[in-house]
């Protein structure tokens, strides 16, 4: 099997394809990286966990058309022949067979279960007598109808699988539940681009992406968080403090009583405490004893 994968832009750079959540983009190439000669991939939901993608992203490559599921939980990447091409010395036929007895090849190359579209079946790839080139080679410089391409499976026959209920229920699905988990190395970004003269984040402990995920939860938008990193480094109080006193972290920020009190100007001034504060438990007035007078007590305390 071949370990070289490519990807047509007409492709990945479509809006069907951009939409979708970072996670469930990374998914995808990686899903890619890792199928057969004949685009078929045997584990997907290990590498999902692999990559720490949620369940719903590779529900969504299904909805939006990027992969077509098989039996026994296989699934193979749709436009696989548009994004690759590879010499028939060096092909190796899927091991999947069973499962893509029932694919065909559109004459754009993706993969389809309606015969009425095909030009080939893909078992003619299989056989040793059969051409090899079949559909081998397209994509590169075909003009491609994407809107015709990036269609729904909704021609899967046997998996008809639900389509308009995932999708609703991926919709539906509160924001707290479906975070992508790319969006907390966008925060880290942030800050460490903005906020480029305060100690940088290393890494995104679990605690600190439990509080980043407080602030989206309760509504919160990244570019909030950005507008926090901004005013931090525009503030004068914040600018005034000198080496060697307290100045403000990542995670002081990303409280949400912090947040609220810089995006809302509380530090966008210097300011300073004047005045001096009583101390009430130390507002009586002192003895007047001598040092020989100290001498004398303590003498007299050693003797007693």
């Amino acid at each position: 099997m071949a370990v070289k994968r490519m990807f047509s832009k007409k492709i990945i750079d479509s809006d069907a394809f951009l939409e979708m959540p970072l996670t469930t983009q990374a998914l995808y190439f990686h899903l890619n990286m890792r199928a057969d000669d004949d685009g078929f991939i045997g584990n997907p939901k290990t590498i999902q966990r692999l990559i720490r993608a949620g369940e719903d992203d590779l529900k969504l490559l299904i909805v939006k058309g990027f992969l077509i599921p098989r039996e026994h939980g296989v699934v193979v990447v749709k436009h696989w022949m548009i994004h690759n091409t590879i010499r028939k010395d060096r092909y190796s036929p899927t091991l999947f067979q069973d499962e893509g007895r029932e694919l065909c090849i559109k004459e754009n190359g993706s993969y389809t279960l309606d015969e009425n579209k095909a030009v080939a079946r893909l078992e003619t790839r299989w056989q040793k007598t059969g051409n090899p080139d079949v559909a081998l080679g397209l994509g590169s410089d075909l003009d491609l109808d994407i809107e015709k391409i990036l269609l729904p499976n909704k021609e899967n026959k046997q998996q008809q699988l639900i389509v308009e209920s995932t999708a609703r229920e991926i919709q539906e699905k509160p924001q707290s539940k479906g975070i992508p988990s790319g969006i907390y190395i966008e925060v880290q970004n942030l800050y460490n681009n903005i906020c480029n003269s305060l100690r940088p984040v290393e890494r995104l402990t679990t605690k600190r992406k439990r509080c980043i995920k407080v602030l989206l939860d309760k509504g919160y938008k990244l570019d909030d968080l950005k507008k926090l990193f901004e005013r931090t480094m525009k503030s004068e109080y914040f600018s005034s403090l000198k080496d060697g006193q307290w100045k403000p972290s990542f995670d002081w920020l990303i409280q949400e009583e912090n947040m609220n009190a810089v995006l809302e100007g509380k530090y966008d001034k210097v300011f300073s405490f004047q005045g001096k504060q009583e101390n009430k438990f130390n507002n009586f007035k002192g003895r007047d004893y001598t040092s020989e007078d100290m001498l004398k007590l303590e003498k007299e305390l050693l003797e007693s």
